[in-house]
């Protein structure tokens, strides 16, 4: 890893950290917790939030540097992996993913990737964000039809999202759409073995029940993180 994209990625981490900090109010909003709630779930606390965010965020740009993506594209990837962390910390705190951040600020994160890539001529990378929202979308809304207790539409959309997100990074090859919708499938594989393993895990610990319903967004970016963190 070079030292300029070493420093690029501390940079965009500690900005995304100071916009998490600050956004930790809005997120309890999102959760419709009040401000006067006693309930204080501790994904939403401002460390958490603002480590997420950071973490995230260098992730993205590592990656991006790591796949030789365009750098018009690395602002892009950040706004989309942190908005789908944020969603993530509320879905675990209150069992919601909210549209503003999956699809409103996370969708201008990928839009803003996508006209990066094509602005710097790489339109392949538009297919596999393409493949990977397609194939997340359509596998989680299937379950989501088939078994609607076990399985929102807000985290259909996140997986669009997330699949989006990956594709971007993975644009390599003759046929760069084939690895939009490999990543994503590899995400999704993941997601549901960490998910049944972490269920286990909760259920042997009496932590739940076999009727408790355990938030999947959370485990959703885990698995996606991990599938990117293998680009870089």
């Amino acid at each position: 890893m070079s030292l300029p994209a070493a420093a690029v990625a501390a940079l965009v981490a500690l900005l995304a950290g100071a916009a998490g900090w600050r956004a930790a109010p809005w997120l309890r909003t999102l959760a419709r917790l009040s401000a006067h709630d006693q309930r204080q779930p501790w994904t939403l606390r401002p460390a958490v939030v603002a480590c997420t965010c950071a973490g995230l965020a260098a992730l993205s740009v590592l990656t991006a540097h790591a796949q030789e993506l365009p750098p018009a594209t690395w602002s892009g990837l950040a706004v989309g992996w942190v908005a789908a962390g944020a969603a993530a910390l509320v879905d675990a705190a209150a069992h919601r993913l909210p549209d503003v951040l999956v699809l409103r600020v996370g969708g201008v994160g990928v839009a803003l990737a996508v006209v990066g890539a094509l602005i710097a001529g790489r339109p392949a990378l538009v297919l596999g964000a393409l493949a990977g929202a397609v194939v997340g979308y359509l596998v989680l809304g299937l379950v989501a039809f088939a078994y609607p207790p076990g399985m929102g539409y807000g985290d259909v959309k996140l997986a669009a999202l997330l699949g989006a997100l990956l594709g971007l990074a993975s644009g390599f090859g003759p046929a760069p759409w084939w690895g939009g919708a490999i990543v994503a499938v590899a995400m999704l594989l993941l997601a549901f073995v960490v998910g049944g393993v972490g269920s286990l895990v909760l259920l042997a610990a009496r932590r739940v029940t076999a009727r408790t319903a355990v938030p999947f967004g959370p485990v959703l970016v885990l698995a996606a993180a991990v599938v990117a963190a293998g680009f870089a």
